[in-house]
């Protein structure tokens, strides 16, 4: 993930292990826990901050209705924004 959140460049690339029922709210919450992901970028990110886009293996998911989206092994999460630029 490279994303400006805040006003701040956030980049995170990462492999996770995912347990059976675990859920992108499951995981994405984990990761702040853990310290790999601020807890503030967590929250924008499940309350579908403005501007975010989030794909779970390609497809697009509605935040924050899709926070509940199962997830297995093998999947891929990609968390998108915008870019500013001129």
């Amino acid at each position: 993930m490279r994303a400006f959140l805040e006003g701040r460049l956030v980049r995170l690339s990462t492999s996770c292990e995912v347990s059976e029922g675990d859920r992108l709210r499951d995981l994405l919450k984990r990761l702040g826990s853990e310290g790999r992901l601020d807890s503030a970028v967590v929250r924008q990110i499940l309350h579908g901050g403005p501007g975010l886009t989030v794909l779970h293996n390609g497809r697009r998911l509605e935040m924050p209705q899709a926070e509940n989206a199962p997830l297995a092994e093998g999947d891929e999460l990609s968390i998108l924004t915008p870019m500013a630029g001129g």
